[in-house]
């Protein structure tokens, strides 16, 4: 029987496997493969089945009248233990925001339901537009299946049901870590001229820096709000920054501008961080290539998070009425190297002399990979210290990390060093003065 003190040790662990540890190892999803549906008046604009097929951008729609209860259960292909977190990505439409308390959300055991139903309203919030959010459900008990449920819609209001998934460990197999596995995105209306808030949204998180999706803040209604959402397996780490590749079209950006009318915010599941304070003087804003339009934002975040989001308006100035965004990124820090003598990342050493450069405050979960060259792919070195070879001449080395498991690495810090020849002994000559 446990005892009162290992009974809160336990929920103390629980807690924190659940809440931060799953994070903090690289991850994979684990989704839903089979469903039920049922009640009554159900009627699906797609097949159930697209929520169940693993791809987060097919969707079944339950369509519901005020007359009778409608469900679909997505069941896992194992049974899970208490506290295992679900993820269940839904999307709505304005006609039915309001009534998201009558939709809940329930664990079952087969077809025995497992703990109290929780309402959708309680966990989330949503635009007034249509719009889309993923549900971070945590069951009490073990359970295998999720079921979506509701008790009456208005008529012609309609639920989409994309995919549910859970969290496991990628290891052995590396996987991506910093790439974002999904997007979110929605508006709280439609913009003038029946033009949609956002065209082609996941532009923004498939690693091409040329393709792009299209956000637009609505300009005739006051406190619009847009936006786009890129979600990560993995929660960030210490000194992790934000890298978005915008373009402002007809005119470059600047920091004043972003800083005024550019959001970004950052959240862990449902926790917010609230957004960032864009410090025009902190903001690091270049062009992607020279002679290029496509700008690249940098900036630092302090808090650990798995979502990002970046908006227009939200009653902001709309001097930004449209962006295209190419890519949303999260970046790991460069490391930093450390040597005796080692100033602004330039050392010089003389010949034969025996210098070590050192990773500066190295972790453990963190791979070091040093290089002679900023592209290429295979190092000369991995380890958290480097002995220089005492050739002679001027060299270039570069440094990069990766969480140990990932497929990433970060920027590679430069070093450039000198090694000098050694002085000779000096050659005196004795003239005799004495004639």
């Amino acid at each position: 029987m446990l005892t009162y003190n290992s009974y809160i040790i336990m929920l103390v662990l629980l807690f924190c496997l659940t809440q931060v540890g799953y994070g903090q190892a690289p991850m994979k999803r684990i989704y839903a493969t089979s469903q039920k549906t049922g009640g009554a008046l159900l009627h699906f604009a797609n097949s159930p089945n697209d929520a169940v097929d693993g791809k987060p951008y097919t969707y079944s729609t339950i369509g519901i009248t005020l007359i009778g209860d409608v469900w679909q259960r997505l069941q896992f292909p194992t049974n899970l233990p208490a506290g295992t977190t679900v993820r269940i990505k839904i999307g709505t439409t304005g006609d039915i925001l309001g009534l998201l308390g009558n939709i809940l959300i329930q664990a079952y055991q087969n077809d025995t339901s497992i703990g109290n139903p929780i309402s959708i309203g309680n966990l989330i919030t949503l635009l007034a537009g249509e719009d889309q959010a993923e549900i971070v459900f945590i069951p009490t008990l073990s359970f295998n299946s999720i079921r979506i449920y509701s008790s009456g819609i208005k008529l012609g209001g309609g639920l989409k049901i994309y995919e549910a998934y859970y969290l496991a460990p990628s290891s052995p197999t590396p996987t991506d870590c910093d790439t974002p596995t999904d997007i979110l995105y929605g508006s709280t209306g439609n913009i003038a001229g029946g033009l949609n808030a956002i065209e082609s949204p996941y532009n923004a998180i498939d690693g091409n820096p040329i393709t792009y999706t299209t956000m637009r803040a609505n300009v005739s209604a006051v406190g619009n709000r847009t936006h786009l959402t890129a979600l990560y397996n993995t929660t960030s780490h210490a000194n992790d920054s934000v890298r978005i590749i915008l373009q402002r079209p007809g005119a470059l950006l600047d920091a004043t501008i972003l800083s005024n009318n550019f959001r970004i915010r950052s959240l862990l599941d449902n926790t917010d961080n609230g957004y960032l304070l864009l410090n025009p003087s902190l903001l690091s804003l270049r062009l992607l290539t020279p002679g290029s339009d496509i700008q690249v934002l940098t900036y630092p975040i302090a808090s650990p998070f798995n979502r990002l989001e970046i908006s227009l308006g939200g009653g902001l100035v709309n001097a930004l009425s449209t962006l295209h965004v190419h890519e949303i990124q999260r970046i790991m820090a460069k490391p930093k190297v450390t040597a005796l003598n080692i100033e602004n990342n330039s050392l010089i050493v003389c010949e034969g002399e025996t210098t070590t450069l050192l990773i500066e405050n190295p972790e453990s979960t963190h791979e070091y990979r040093w290089y002679t060259d900023l592209t290429e792919s295979l190092p000369i070195h991995t380890g958290t210290q480097y002995i220089l070879p005492q050739a002679i001449g001027t060299f270039t080395y570069y440094v990069s990390k990766s969480y140990k498991g990932c497929t990433e690495e970060s920027d590679r810090t430069q070093l450039l060093i000198t090694v000098i020849s050694k002085p000779g002994s000096p050659h005196v000559t004795i003239t005799n003065t004495n004639n």
